[in-house]
Formats: C-alpha cells, sequence, structure tokens
C-alpha cells in the first residue's frame, strides 16, 4: 500500500472548505455515539460516562449488528439499568458494561473475549479509571497519555483500532454540547472497516488489496489521514467522526446514490456546495 498524494491534497481541499467547527457541529447533530454519551453523562455524570465510554470501546469490535444499533443498545441498556440508582464506584461501571455485554446480542461474537477485556483494563489500568472518573478532562489535556495507559493495560500498541476508539468514546462523554475543544492532532484515526473503506474509495492510499488488509495493516492510511489532518487542519479523530457516520454509504452502494447520502447529511452543517464537493471526493474511486 501507499499514500497518493494527489488525492490528498484534493480531499484536504475539500475537508478545509467546511472546517472543524463545523465537524464539531456535525458531531453533536449526527454522530450516535456522541448523542449516548451525552446522555449516559446526563444519567451518570461526566466522569463516570468517560469510564463507561473508555471500557465499551474496548470491547467495540466484531458486532453482530450495526454500528449504531450497538450504541442505541448500549445506551438503552445502562439507561434502563441505571435510571433510578446512578453508579457510585468505577466497579459500578464495570460491572455494568459487562453485563451489557453478556446481554447485548450484538456482542455474541467472541463474547467472552471482550468481556475478559474489560476486566483486564479494570483491574490493570485502576489509577487511570479512577482518574478519568474524578477528571474527565484528562482525556481531552492529555489522550495521547490515556491512550498509551489503556494500550498498556491491555498489552498492545496505543495506535490499535480500540484503543483510540475508547479514548475517542471517553472524549465525547468529557466534551459538553457546545464545546469546541478538540482532540490533538497527534492523536492517529482508529482504522475500522468504515474508514478503510473511505481511504480506498477516496484514492488517499492505493495498493490495498481490500478493507480487510488496510485494517489489519493500518500504519499506511492513519499516515495518510494525518497528512489530510495536517493541510486541513482538522484533527485525525474528528475526521474519524465524519467517515464513521458517512462510510456506511459508501460500503455497498452506487456510487452516485453513495454521493447523494453523504451531500444531503454534510449539507446539514455547511454549504450544498461544500458539501457535495467533500462527498464527490471521498467517493472518487466509488465504494468498496
Amino acid at each position: 500500500m501507499w499514500i497518493v498524494e494527489g488525492r490528498v491534497e484534493a480531499v484536504s481541499r475539500a475537508l478545509s472548505r467546511i472546517g472543524v467547527e463545523s465537524i464539531l457541529r456535525f458531531e453533536e447533530e449526527l454522530d450516535p455515539q456522541y448523542r449516548v454519551m451525552q446522555s449516559i453523562a446526563d444519567l451518570a455524570g461526566r466522569g463516570f460516562a468517560a469510564v463507561y465510554g473508555l471500557l465499551a470501546g474496548v470491547a467495540s469490535y466484531r458486532l453482530a449488528m450495526p454500528g449504531e444499533e450497538w450504541w442505541e443498545c448500549f445506551g438503552s441498556m445502562i439507561y434502563s439499568r441505571r435510571k433510578h440508582s446512578p453508579p457510585g464506584t468505577v466497579e459500578d461501571v464495570i460491572g455494568d458494561v459487562v453485563w451489557f455485554l453478556e446481554n447485548c446480542r450484538g456482542s455474541i461474537i467472541g463474547r467472552e473475549a471482550k468481556i475478559a477485556r474489560v476486566k483486564r483494563v479494570g483491574s490493570r489500568a485502576q489509577r487511570l479509571l479512577a482518574l478519568m472518573a474524578r477528571d474527565p478532562r484528562v482525556v481531552i489535556r492529555d489522550p495521547l497519555g490515556v491512550a498509551r495507559s489503556l494500550a498498556s493495560s491491555l498489552s498492545t500498541d496505543y495506535w490499535r483500532k480500540t484503543v483510540l476508539f475508547a479514548v475517542k468514546l471517553a472524549y465525547y462523554a468529557a466534551r459538553p454540547w457546545g464545546s469546541r475543544e478538540v482532540l490533538a492532532i497527534e492523536v492517529p484515526i482508529p482504522v475500522d472497516l468504515r474508514v478503510a473503506c473511505a481511504s480506498i474509495s477516496s484514492g488517499i492510499i492505493g495498493g490495498a488489496k481490500g478493507v480487510e488488509e488496510v485494517v489489519s495493516k493500518p500504519a499506511v492510511c492513519q499516515k495518510a489521514w494525518s497528512m489530510v489532518s495536517q493541510k486541513s487542519g482538522v484533527p485525525p479523530m474528528h475526521i474519524d467522526s465524519l467517515l464513521w457516520v458517512l462510510g456506511r454509504y459508501l460500503r455497498g452502494l452506487p456510487r452516485e446514490r453513495a454521493v447523494s447520502e453523504m451531500a444531503g447529511l454534510i449539507s446539514r452543517i455547511t454549504g450544498e456546495e461544500e458539501a457535495l464537493s467533500l462527498a464527490r471526493e471521498l467517493a472518487w474511486k466509488g465504494g468498496c
């Protein structure tokens, strides 16, 4: 795989016309993950909500349902469990996430491994979880530090998909509606199937045999989006927010239909011309 610099330039130009301010509004209005984490923050407080997000994030892989349904399941189950009795300790939160994994049908693939990951973080990252419960803004001040600490508890690398995704969910919990604090540009994008598809369809990477190869070997993809980030001024984690919401249209839809669907959503936070431009650049080669 390799980076296609001309396509990096084209995607960067389209993205810079929208800007990070509009993308933050896109997250608030159109990303179901953000809405779920805000509802949990209202229920449990931002500190515990950040812990919920971090723990759920490390288990959000190989799902047996679409991601949108997974987060709806998470939000509704935690609400039903805690609406009359908010959590009082980090241990309560760990127990709730384990209970969710035991009972949501979306976790059926590798369920025991997912539960084991959550319990491992609970036992090996106690200081991190306690700090986050007291001061959820630590994930805004030092997201790379949080990622490295979390990765250490799992004996993995900080740039792995589930580690970065967990940091993003904790950030969503820590950032209230209307806040314009962004995650640091140094934090790489978490490469899942939707990001991998957008990377291929936009043409910013070449030579990939398919989305699975991009996910399993994410370094080139992460570097390409970091280049887009530097040129556009939009941090990689916030590019991820766009790609996660829009990526479902790139997977399986004809190009013109994907462009139309994506432009319709993007136009809710920017002008129609800018929305259509970005949609066309993301679907430059067609879907995956």
